[in-house]
């Protein structure tokens, strides 16, 4: 990860902000891919977001979109000479999000979205880059062959939806960090939700069942099956991500997941 700490964050907020005043400029303890801090900008609550590579422009635009319709929280400035982003600062409260109506309600918000400039995710790829860096080619083959026979649903997706990135404000549920935001399935979406809140069966059904009525779209009958692989799918992807940073408790927890899913198929997996 690049070097970036507080006297590098106050030299981009000055730069970008001549005149303002700048306040309160602290390092945030999140954020695995980039550095993030808390500042005041003429008493405003923002937060700066620097990013280990370039600043993820087409992703962010559409977040600011979504931030128009109370999905997610409003862009405020993008700057790819130093690949920072500025963005409003949301407060969290300590209520619990309705999994059953916030977070359907949500998905199918970003889901509408159209975003031109957006690519595809090479899906198959990355499952087999992880199966292959798991040293586990064998379920990899597995997943993309039960992948291939279930038809897509193709739309543009936020694809790093863990429990960090939707946060419950008093205006209401906000999912943030868009910089992995691209098209692919939506049931990698739904399955990441499943997962990073640990859902039962009854649970996720009730998942598909609002998810479709706020889609404005009968659910197929494949869902339940579709949305069952694609667990497997994203635990085996996140995995590897999380193994690959040395991010031990997120993936232990994961992990823990996926020896189920494979048990129930009867399908070898050894971490």
């Amino acid at each position: 990860m690049r070097s970036f700490d507080i006297s590098c964050a106050l030299q981009v907020l000055q730069r970008l902000f001549p005149g303002s005043l700048i306040e309160q400029v602290s390092k945030l303890d999140k954020g695995l891919s980039n550095h993030n801090f808390y500042f005041e900008l003429d008493a405003q609550p923002c937060l700066l977001k620097a990013f280990n590579g370039v600043v993820p422009e087409t992703a962010l635009n559409a977040q600011n979109t979504l931030a128009q319709q109370q999905i997610s929280q409003a862009i405020l400035c993008l700057d790819k000479v130093d690949n920072v982003a500025v963005l409003e600062f949301l407060t969290a409260v300590e209520a619990p999000i309705c999994l059953e109506e916030q977070i359907p309600k949500l998905l199918s918000g970003i889901h509408s979205l159209s975003v031109e400039k957006s690519s595809l995710l090479n899906l198959k790829v990355a499952i087999l880059e992880a199966a292959s860096f798991l040293q586990h080619t064998g379920l990899g083959e597995y997943l993309i062959g039960e992948l291939s026979v279930l038809p897509p649903d193709i739309c543009f997706c936020h694809n790093d939806l863990v429990q960090g990135n939707v946060l419950n404000t008093p205006s209401g549920a906000r999912i943030i960090d868009f910089e992995y935001a691209q098209y692919n399935d939506c049931f990698f979406d739904l399955a990441a939700i499943c997962c990073s809140y640990q859902l039962n069966k009854k649970q996720r059904q009730a998942l598909l069942e609002r998810y479709f009525f706020y889609r404005r779209s009968l659910k197929p009958d494949h869902a339940i099956r579709k949305l069952d692989m694609f667990r497997g799918i994203y635990l085996l992807v996140s995995i590897a991500w999380y193994k690959q940073k040395n991010i031990n408790t997120e993936m232990e927890i994961l992990d823990k997941q996926f020896k189920s899913w494979c048990r129930q198929r009867n399908l070898v997996y050894a971490s």
